[in-house]
């Protein structure tokens, strides 16, 4: 006797299909996301990630940034208060011709600090010149610092130390967008995480940042999404 009634035949055929559908696009649940690279060797300082750095504007200021021996170097012999923030507003991915906005998109880097006093290297989320950012910065000394911006001024919400960061080394920063939340790592392990409230977009973006006294460096930076 046939057992099989309609609705079971059914059932059996949504979850075949369902199975051939995973199996069929494997390849693409596994592709990696798009990601584009930024080594500061260039021949052109000028053009790298598609012309961002205004370095002879920058000499002007506080900040001074300059490109050498294949890292994007930062020194501020100003204030030990002042805060340093470089948008990177859109990135042409590997692979690909087109320049494509970094609004929700993530970044990691590697950084090194030589700092005299609170301060260090690092990313934030949001935007500078839009006054609305979370930056994650390690100093020299194995710290790391949760600056926030909003409302015209930056303060430094949390400060801590983590196994994970190096003392006198490089280390690698990043940050990842998860729902309502950014979360920094550090060296591949989470250090902290940091609420979201994105109204009107106003952390939508990445960048470089950086705050107190001192020299700082950035290599092999990656921004994917």
């Amino acid at each position: 006797m046939n057992s099989w009634t309609p609705a079971s035949k059914l059932i059996l055929f949504v979850i075949i299909l369902i199975a051939c559908v995973l199996v069929w696009d494997q390849g693409a649940l596994l592709s990696p996301r798009q990601t584009a690279t930024e080594t500061f060797d260039g021949d052109d300082p000028e053009l790298m990630l598609a012309g961002q750095f205004d370095l002879a504007a920058r000499k002007t200021h506080t900040w001074h940034l300059s490109v050498s021996s294949g890292r994007l170097e930062l020194k501020n012999r100003g204030s030990s208060k002042d805060a340093f923030y470089k948008d990177i507003e859109w990135v042409r991915y590997d692979d690909s011709d087109d320049l494509t906005s970094t609004a929700l998109a993530n970044i990691s880097v590697t950084v090194a600090s030589d700092n005299k006093g609170p301060g260090g290297a690092g990313i934030l989320v949001g935007s500078g010149q839009r006054g609305r950012y979370w930056m994650f910065c390690i100093d020299g000394t194995g710290r790391y610092y949760v600056l926030n911006k909003s409302g015209g001024k930056v303060k430094i919400a949390f400060s801590g130390s983590h196994a994970a960061i190096l003392p006198d080394e490089p280390n690698r920063v990043a940050l990842d967008r998860q729902d309502d939340r950014i979360v920094f790592f550090a060296n591949d392990v989470e250090i902290i995480q940091v609420p979201v409230k994105n109204r009107d977009g106003k952390l939508d973006g990445i960048g470089l940042g950086a705050f107190g006294k001192g020299s700082y460096a950035y290599d092999d930076l990656k921004i994917f999404q």
